[in-house]
């Protein structure tokens, strides 16, 4: 599937390394919490935290976010926060996209709320050295089983089945002032992917999607929701089978 969206984006300008790990992220947005790794006493999910580092207007953070942004829209069973503005309306969005499904390695019905948040520019996410945000994507990060917070009519609330996968973007220039020292190196930049760049990847004055791009799009949107519905654990094989 990746490199299928790597032949559908190339005649785009972002760098190759931006649509890579884009197309990753759609892979885990589309995944959910439906999917697991079971590592000793520990589960891990598919989430990521994505964010696109370049200059701003050179390395076209913005065009391969889009491309991201708008295939996985097509997904009607992918809950999604299309541009993540604060931390209240990501926690409705979650507590919004609750829903369940029945694992089949125990036949158990579980539920999830399972949200892929994408922010164009993450300073308007994150703003100014946001200490209280910054400790919930860290806890978000985890997937954990239950996450409580403070409400400010209901008092104590919670998320079941947390899975929370983030596609940003961000110009160099406003990494320091986003991110207190406490963040660096540790809890929430140590979950992080910085796929940094400096310049775009190729010139294109114009382009039209050609039939070829066009049925290639299909294909991958096809294939995208088929892989949401996969559900269970991951099994490795032994070697040689």
């Amino acid at each position: 599937w990746l490199e299928g969206y790597l032949r559908y984006t190339e005649n785009s300008e972002p760098p190759r390394s931006y649509h890579t790990w884009c197309g990753l992220s759609l892979v885990a947005g589309a995944l959910q919490r439906k999917i697991y790794l079971q590592w000793g006493f520990e589960r891990i999910y598919p989430n990521l935290f994505v964010v696109l580092v370049g200059p701003s207007g050179k390395a076209r953070k913005g065009i391969a976010l889009g491309l991201a942004k708008e295939m996985l829209s097509r997904i009607a069973t992918v809950s999604m926060a299309q541009e993540a503005s604060s931390r209240e309306a990501i926690i409705l969005a979650m507590k919004r996209s609750l829903v369940n499904f029945s694992d089949p390695s125990d036949g158990r019905i579980k539920f999830h709320c399972s949200l892929t948040a994408f922010s164009e520019e993450l300073s308007v996410l994150l703003g100014q050295n946001d200490i209280k945000l910054l400790a919930n994507l860290t806890d978000w990060y985890d997937s954990k089983e239950d996450w409580a917070y403070e409400t400010v009519g209901r008092g104590r609330d919670a998320l079941q089945g947390l899975c929370f996968n983030l596609l940003g973007a961000t110009a160099p220039e406003w990494l320091q002032s986003m991110l207190p020292q406490e963040a660096i190196g540790g809890g929430f930049t140590s979950r992080v992917l910085f796929i940094v760049e400096e310049t775009k990847g190729k010139t294109v004055p114009k382009h039209h999607l050609t039939p070829e791009e066009t049925a290639l799009e299909e294909a991958l949107v096809h294939d995208l929701e088929w892989i949401n519905q996969l559900k269970g654990p991951v099994v490795f094989s032994p070697k040689g089978e």
